[in-house]
């Protein structure tokens, strides 16, 4: 089966942080595939990917080998179709993105946002997993008007020493400054941290 890698023989795949258009992708057609009222009934959000792999080398994290060390992203205007389509065919108004960091690679969340915008979609959404690196004011703003709510940020911890421990690629400063945006802004955050993590005291 295309796609499946056995544990004999199989070759590590070279690391390749470039984000790279995601051909082959399967429409995921989530009302043809699950009864989506029984699970909307447990369940408000929907998950949706817009992109898979992750070019990140967090000491702890198994994305890498899960989904690949690289971003394979998807055409901004298949994943709003998506959305369009299940809300046309189901009662789903609420969507989680479940990439692994919402906000890389650079650019790829404003250009979901600003499709997402542009059709006029009116629906919540919420992220699984915002990164403080690289975060600005701009693209809070614009996760508002999109219709984001909520989101999930995963600093792990806010020590400078502990974060270079474990391989986060940003710094201290970055986490402080993201809790002074996001404290600014009407989205409500969710923080998650880790307990025990090399370098603590």
């Amino acid at each position: 089966v295309a796609g499946v890698v056995g544990r004999e023989g199989a070759r590590r795949q070279e690391d390749d942080p470039m984000p790279v258009a995601a051909e082959g992708f399967v429409t995921p057609r989530l009302h043809g595939w699950v009864d989506a009222g029984r699970y909307l009934a447990r369940e408000p959000a929907l998950p949706v990917q817009g992109k898979r792999g992750c070019a990140q080398y967090c000491l702890y994290c198994t994305y890498r080998m899960i989904e690949g060390s690289s971003w394979r992203v998807r055409d901004p205007v298949a994943v709003v179709d998506e959305i369009a389509d299940t809300m046309r065919h189901t009662q789903a108004r609420e969507f989680e993105f479940v990439d692994s960091i919402f906000n890389e690679p650079e650019g790829y969340l404003e250009l979901l946002l600003e499709e997402l915008l542009r059709r006029g979609v009116k629906a919540r959404f919420c992220a699984s997993s915002l990164s403080p690196k690289g975060l600005t004011a701009g693209q809070l703003r614009l996760m508002e008007r999109a219709g984001m709510t909520a989101l999930v940020i995963t600093p792990e911890s806010a020590a400078g020493a502990t974060l270079a421990a474990l391989q986060k690629g940003f710094d201290e400063d970055e986490v402080n400054q993201a809790a002074e945006l996001l404290g600014r802004s009407r989205l409500r955050a969710l923080w998650c941290f880790l307990v025990g993590a090399p370098q603590e005291d």
